[in-house]
């Protein structure tokens, strides 16, 4: 079980796999992510970080995740 205040970096994911992540993430959700913003967050902080940059970005996510 994963706890929402792990960090990525504790959970043994490397900056390979972070960016492999990032790259999913900007696929599903049709958003970049600044480079100059990534940091190993807590895995709780994820879905609100998504959030932000997708009403940042105007980008209109439906429930499955596929973008309008």
């Amino acid at each position: 079980k994963m706890a929402p205040e792990a960090r990525l970096d504790e959970l043994r994911i490397d900056s390979l796999g972070v960016m492999e992540l990032m790259f999913r993430i900007e696929d599903e959700f049709h958003i970049r992510i600044p480079s100059a913003t990534v940091e190993l967050e807590p895995v709780g902080a994820v879905p609100a970080s998504i959030q932000r940059l997708v009403a940042e970005q105007n980008v209109t996510v439906s429930v499955a995740g596929s973008t309008s």
